[in-house]
């Protein structure tokens, strides 16, 4: 496995490679990552994607199929939490390489990512916040297709999933993830008006709370409700 895991970084790094190499590459590195039942296995060729070191022009030629897995890894069947952040981080990768492309596509890739928000796992919670706040700039100002997105999200599972969160006691994280969800809604909640008034009511919820950190945290929330990420 080592020598394997030695040999792919060596290939995944290498500035000479060739179009058609490249290709070869990231045919084959989708092919394991998508078949295997291997965890460690898949885990090996997500781990080659964020370390890739492709020129641009490579990258621009196999972007989508790279997104492709790592969107798969990010959701993998295999429901290992390791994968999911090996995913996380060539979703980094991707970032800083790829902006342009990372932002048109966002609908894509940021949705199962801050889907992960309202995990009843802090650790996905965790690792997922973190990768948000490294793309900041590749979601905010939110392209109009993926608050789009978000909107059909949170009125199928998010906010429900939020109010779940509340209901366990959760105010302080489920205010962080409202705060995430009113920023990528961006200019487009708008358009949403009575989505954002039942986002409104959760921090209307917490605000009576005793707490004083979590009273704070609520008031902090209406300025998230302007829209003018």
């Amino acid at each position: 496995m080592m020598k394997a895991k030695e040999y792919l970084f060596f290939l995944m790094s290498s500035y000479k490679a060739t179009r058609d190499d490249a290709r070869a590459i990231v045919d084959s590195l989708i092919m394991v990552i998508t078949t295997t039942k291997i965890k460690s296995v898949c885990n090996l060729g997500v781990w080659c994607i964020s370390m890739q070191q492709f020129n641009s022009s490579l990258l621009d030629a196999n972007f989508q199929s790279l997104l492709r897995a790592i969107t798969y890894a990010l959701d993998n069947p295999i429901g290992s939490l390791s994968i999911t952040f090996e995913a996380l981080q060539a979703v980094m990768k991707l970032a800083s390489t790829s902006a342009e492309n990372m932002r048109a596509m966002s609908n894509i890739w940021a949705t199962p990512v801050y889907r992960r928000l309202v995990s009843s796992d802090k650790r996905e919670r965790d690792m997922s916040e973190r990768c948000l706040q490294k793309v900041l700039s590749e979601i905010c100002p939110p392209p109009v297709i993926l608050s789009k997105a978000l909107v059909i999200d949170l009125k199928k599972t998010l906010l429900f999933m939020m109010e779940e969160l509340l209901n366990q006691g959760l105010k302080i994280q489920t205010l962080q993830v409202w705060k995430w969800f009113m920023r990528l809604l961006g200019p487009y909640g708008m358009k949403n008006k009575h989505l954002v008034n039942k986002l409104l009511n959760i921090p209307e919820q917490t605000f009576t709370d005793l707490d004083p950190q979590i009273q704070n945290a609520s008031l902090l929330c209406y300025s998230f409700s302007k829209f003018d990420a």
